[in-house]
């Protein structure tokens, strides 16, 4: 999970910067402009990620939470037996 949230992230700062810089026309189109485009990208990198990790966190642990509380969650969840 931990290395899900990371990544999605990582990806999701990758793709937002490349978009704005290909389709905006705030930064030059050259490889100057697109590693401007991620630097001033990167004081709101920090809030994506803890977002992303509290979330994901608070998410699969309240599942898992209520895979306690309630025994049908655990049974329906299971792969068929072959």
């Amino acid at each position: 999970m931990l290395i899900g949230s990371l990544s999605a992230s990582v990806i999701f700062f990758l793709i937002t910067n490349f978009g704005v810089w290909a389709m905006g026309t705030m930064y030059a189109k050259n490889l100057s402009g697109l590693m401007t485009c991620f630097a001033a990208g990167i004081p709101f990198f920090g809030n994506t990620l803890m977002g992303d990790l509290f979330f994901s966190g608070a998410l699969f642990g309240a599942f898992e939470l209520l895979k306690l509380r309630i025994p049908k969650l655990q049974t329906a969840l299971q792969p068929p037996m072959l």
